[in-house]
């Protein structure tokens, strides 16, 4: 039981659990499976905060997701939402001078 399949840019063809159906139109099918490794939980974090995203009453194209190096990094490539990919620290924010 799925709620959309499509086949990926790696020509995997995936298919979303029934639990993403609430948060399907933020997750970018095209980009899975994604790339953490099993266990990791950046997966769960990913479907929370779309989740919290939805829940939080602000219009979608509000949202924009700033992301750091590393794993957690490629958490705003998975989300279609608009996005600002940083070096290290550069998503804190910072006094203005």
């Amino acid at each position: 039981m799925s709620v959309e399949a499509e086949v990926t840019t790696t020509g995997v063809k995936v298919e979303l659990p029934k639990s993403y159906e609430d948060i399907k139109d933020l997750i970018r099918v095209d980009r899975l499976p994604h790339i953490w490794c099993p266990g990791c939980g950046l997966g769960i974090l990913l479907k929370l905060l779309a989740r919290a995203i939805k829940n939080s009453g602000i219009p979608i194209e509000k949202h924009v997701i700033v992301t750091g190096i590393g794993c957690t990094g490629r958490i705003g490539g998975y989300l279609k939402l608009d996005a600002y990919h940083v070096t290290h620290a550069g998503p804190y924010p910072s006094p203005l001078v």
